[in-house]
């Protein structure tokens, strides 16, 4: 600043605004200059995540597609083997259906009752094993009860030792049934 010392005041002041609004556009240019260098810089970036997105789009409807047809594949196969247990169950040499025997039973099951497995052994005699939970020793021997009463059924096994508890009772009962 030593060489405008010989300018007048005026003049002086003069060349320090503008010396002042060139660095002033100076700087705005720079930052103009990065801001655009880095927007620019992002493009790429913008490109790679919008292409793994779009990857990754795919990937996940192609899943979704074979978990959808794998699904339908076990439901198939599934289907099949039930309709083969089902043929299974019909009658034999003239005998009633067991799937008649299994509904006679599921109509003496009340709502405090619950049925959690049955088995079935076809032989002489014939059985059916029943496990579940009775919500009380009353509900247990009322539904024993009632399948005694039963024709059906000749005979009723419900073991002493289910009734030790008064709630909640995990049971197991045996039937023998007979065709008519």
């Amino acid at each position: 600043m030593t060489m405008f010392t010989f300018l007048p005041r005026e003049q002086r002041s003069r060349v320090a605004r503008e010396y002042k609004k060139r660095l002033l556009s100076l700087y705005v240019a720079v930052l103009t200059f990065v801001g655009i260098v880095w927007i620019v810089s992002l493009v790429p970036s913008l490109i790679l995540v919008k292409a793994h997105r779009d990857a990754a789009m795919i990937e996940r409807g192609a899943i979704r597609d074979s978990t959808i047809s794998k699904g339908a594949d076990d439901t198939e196969r599934l289907v099949k083997e039930t309709g083969a247990k089902l043929a299974s169950l019909g009658p034999l040499s003239g005998e009633k259906a067991l799937s008649s025997a299994i509904a006679e039973l599921l109509t003496h099951v009340s709502g405090d009752v619950r049925i959690s497995s049955i088995s079935v052994r076809r032989g002489s005699p014939s059985t059916i094993g029943i496990s579940g939970i009775a919500a009380t020793r009353e509900a247990l021997v009322a539904f024993s009860k009632s399948l005694q009463g039963d024709a059906f059924f000749q005979k009723v096994e419900l073991p002493v030792s289910t009734l030790a508890k008064s709630k909640d009772i995990s049971f197991s009962l045996n039937l023998e049934y007979k065709f008519k």
